[in-house]
């Protein structure tokens, strides 16, 4: 589907050099994999390379983003550039060792077919993404931005001219109200303590005072960079078609890091399966949330930490560690697990590529979220607020995480030095160590329960049960795998400390999935939307299911992938056909944006605003102002100052009706259609929605600057004492019928009409007269050179005037 100006040439030219420089990214990262893999599968080729080119753009856009700089263009040249650097190394460091330019290239796919069967159905599940939401949850908040950053609004600060383009103290307080409690998602750049306190020095933009609207989106902007890129390509409606890839790409990484683990054929398929049918991650890959790009990332991880072909290559798996930093503000409750994890592997071993593994993961930990910092401040200290603890407070916890990263550096170094190698084996590999094991897991599971109860205590006990993050984590993992995969950890877990990887893949394990949903997401407010949080760990879920169920018999496994699938598979038919966090479709979205196209004004009124006051601005280029009481009013005072006045709404109008459009809304509201002691739902609520589209009449709008009086007008209002005056504008009209709406105060006893050239008055009807507003009518037989609307003032009280109107009702 085309949407609004990507008719125009400029726009089609704009994603076609977007689409070249994409191909060409994916050509040089295509080159550099060849070069540096000896040998390698067409698939796996295929695969590193999409995943390669992703993730250079998104290092080049946060490149880009942390000096303000950004745009799609700027980001994918300078990706490419990036990478035929990296390419120009490994030719220069092949040629130093004599090693040929390219690597074996593996054609032959049969090994294969079953993954690209995976492939396939994941296709046909996730395909269809869902719609428009707007701002006031997470997706529509990355929606808008990616709208934004596609029509060049790429500016950090978000800022709303309008606001200065308003009269009255009054007016700007409004607009400002409504741009902090309607477009939630905006952070305001404000006066608030904790914006002083933490970002002296690093803040770029804004001021801290009450006097402007100024704002930075929710989240970091890597994600919607990546969502403008595909919007670019693909047209707005299949922006999310991104996640798409990344859920298939998820799927194929996830099966190299099963044959990295050497897991046999079926176990291989089983947790695939767990992780393609997991109801919880076939939301996300519909939705446009950050999760996914999570997921993959620590897929990727894991499959380069496990590498058995190039073992001395394992810490090229802190690169994700950096790619973690730039795109999600947990990465500071992640960072202890990566540490940790390579301190681990390095005490197990004495390798020394694990120190270079953490001096580069504490390095881009510093340089990610110095640059979340700078590029959305309050979103990302406010993250950090369950580490406000004692003497670590809101002022001083950049500098507490940067001296945590700086702390890793200093340990790769010390550790160098300390005669360590293999006395952590040994005490692990010992019966302490299992006992040890044994210890950490009851006490996360404790831990879960304890907490579940203590939060739940208001609750009846579904209600505890179904928020449990660890339930939570059951059902996203086929229900049965993870009760027996921990079973089997205690029962016997000296077999999963025999050798460096499986050790490295139960810490993992225990940290990001029993050690998250028992303290750091324990409690899941409900599924799908709060889930999520849980999304990017259920791989880790999935490979230590793999290793435990890989002892098992083929039937075992082979039952397992059938009675996991019975669990998951009805939710994910319900995704399949039906629509979750959409509004509108992008179908009525195109419709809504083509018809305020110019430069012209736009009022927007109840839940409409947070879904179309942003695209408005960035796609049509009017001003967009808040819906008041009194529209037609606030109508008058707009067309004094822009040709056209459109109003979206969902109410009816007596304007000139330009769209009518009817649509549904669905939105799952957090307890209907789900089952007892299930924590997915089985449909989502429907709302009929209304988007109506109007412009307000023409008419003619003089102030009180083209106003006539004694006393000069003062904040724009022409004040009358007794027995005072007001005359003007002078203009000229043609013969038919008119009405004149006089709009101030203390009009209902005022004597109001129109005169002719020669001050006498023309015949009027007095339609309506109040303290606020007089409208009358009068017909001019023949056309009028010069035409005033006067008002007299014979009480003893003053009366004040703002502005007249004038609309020809008939003739020219």
């Amino acid at each position: 589907m085309q949407m609004p100006g990507q008719i125009y040439t400029d726009e089609v030219i704009q994603s076609l050099i977007t689409v070249v420089l994409f191909c060409l990214n994916c050509a040089a990262a295509g080159a550099a994999v060849r070069f540096a893999c000896r040998r390698i599968s067409l698939l796996k080729w295929v695969t590193f390379t999409l995943i390669s080119t992703i993730m250079g753009y998104i290092v080049s856009s946060a490149l880009l983003l942390t000096f303000n700089w950004f745009s799609v263009f700027k980001a994918l040249l300078l990706a490419l550039i990036l990478t035929v650097l990296i390419i120009a190394g490994i030719l220069w460091r092949n040629r130093k060792r004599g090693l040929p330019v390219c690597g074996e290239l593996e054609g032959d796919l049969r090994p294969y077919l079953p993954l690209i069967f995976l492939i396939i159905l994941g296709l046909v599940i996730s395909w269809g993404n869902f719609g428009y939401f707007g701002m006031g949850q997470d997706q529509g908040v990355y929606q808008d931005h990616a709208i934004n950053l596609i029509y060049g609004q790429t500016d950090r600060i978000y800022r709303f001219d309008e606001y200065n383009k308003l009269d009255t103290d009054e007016e700007k307080e409004a607009y400002y109200i409504n741009v902090r409690d309607q477009l939630l998602g905006l952070e305001l750049i404000d006066n608030r303590p904790e914006e002083n306190a933490v970002l002296s020095g690093l803040r770029n933009g804004g001021d801290d005072s009450h006097e402007h609207t100024d704002s930075i989106f929710h989240g970091i902007p890597t994600w919607p960079a990546l969502l403008a890129l595909w919007g670019t390509m693909t047209g707005l409606a299949n922006m999310g078609g991104i996640q798409t890839l990344i859920y298939l790409l998820s799927i194929m990484m996830l099966w190299f890091t099963a044959e990295n683990l050497r897991l046999k054929k079926w176990t291989t398929v089983m947790i695939c399966l767990i992780w393609l049918l997991s109801p919880e991650n076939v939301w996300v890959s519909k939705s446009t949330l950050t999760e996914e790009l999570l997921a993959l990332v620590i897929i990727c991880f894991t499959c380069l930490l496990t590498n058995p072909e190039h073992p001395e290559h394992r810490w090229y798996s802190a690169g994700m560690v950096c790619m973690f930093a730039v795109v999600h503000v947990s990465v500071f409750v992640m960072i202890p697990m990566f540490f940790a994890l390579y301190i681990l592997l390095y005490l197990w071993k004495g390798d020394k590529q694990y120190l270079r593994a953490l001096m580069v993961s504490a390095l881009g930990f510093m340089a990610g979220f110095t640059f979340m910092t700078l590029v959305s401040p309050r979103y990302t200290i406010r993250n950090t607020a369950m580490l406000w603890v004692g003497p670590v407070r809101l002022e001083n916890i950049y500098w507490v995480l940067m001296a945590f990263g700086f702390a890793g550096i200093l340990l790769s170094v010390f550790l160098r030095h300390v005669p360590v190698k293999g006395r952590f084996r040994s005490f692990l590999q010992a019966n302490s160590g299992g006992w040890t094991l044994r210890g950490l897991i009851v006490l996360m599971l404790a831990l879960s329960v304890v907490t579940s109860l203590v939060k739940g205590s208001d609750s009846d006990f579904d209600q505890t049960l179904v928020s449990n993050g660890m339930y939570n984590m059951c059902w996203m993992t086929g229900l049965i795998f993870l009760p027996v995969s921990v079973i089997a950890l205690l029962r016997k877990p000296k077999e999963f400390l025999q050798n460096e990887v499986s050790a490295g893949l139960t810490f993992l394990f225990g940290y990001a999935v029993l050690l998250m949903c028992a303290f750091m997401k324990s409690e899941i407010q409900y599924c799908y939307y709060y889930g999520r949080y849980l999304t990017p760990y259920i791989p880790v879920a999935c490979i230590m299911i793999g290793l435990i169920w890989n002892r098992y018999s083929g039937k075992a496994v082979c039952a397992g992938i059938v009675v996991g699938s019975l669990v998951s598979v009805p939710f994910d038919m319900t995704m399949i056909y039906r629509q979750d966090d959409t509004l509108c479709t992008y179908e009525t979205f195109s419709h809504v944006i083509d018809s305020v196209q110019g430069v012209d004004a736009a009022v927007i009124f109840d839940n409409h605003q947070k879904m179309f006051m942003l695209p408005v601005k960035a796609i049509t280029g009017n001003d967009c102002y808040f819906g008041e009481e009194d529209v037609n009013r606030q109508a008058m005072r707009l067309a004094k100052k822009y040709t056209n006045v459109f109003c979206v709404t969902g109410s009816e109008m007596d304007w000139n009706l330009v769209t009518k459009i009817n649509d549904t809304a669905y939105v799952d509201d957090n307890h209907s259609f789900r089952y007892p002691a299930c924590p997915f739902p089985t449909s989502f609520r429907k709302i009929p929605y209304h988007y109506n589209v109007y412009t307000y009449k023409k008419l003619q709008v003089f102030t009180a600057s083209d106003l006539t009086s004694v006393n000069p007008p003062e904040n724009g209002i022409i004040i009358l004492p007794p027995g005072y005056t007001q005359q003007g504008p002078f203009v000229p009209i043609s013969a038919g019928e008119y009405e004149v709406h006089y709009y101030g105060s203390n009009l209902a006893d005022a004597v109001c009409y129109p005169a002719a050239n020669d001050g006498v008055m023309l015949d009027n009807t007095i339609i309506q007269q109040n303290d606020e507003e007089v409208i009358l009518q009068f017909t001019a037989d023949y056309d009028l050179t010069s035409v005033e609307f006067i008002t007299k003032n014979w009480e003893e009280y003053p009366v004040s005037v703002e502005f007249i109107t004038l609309t020809a009702l008939s003739g020219s």
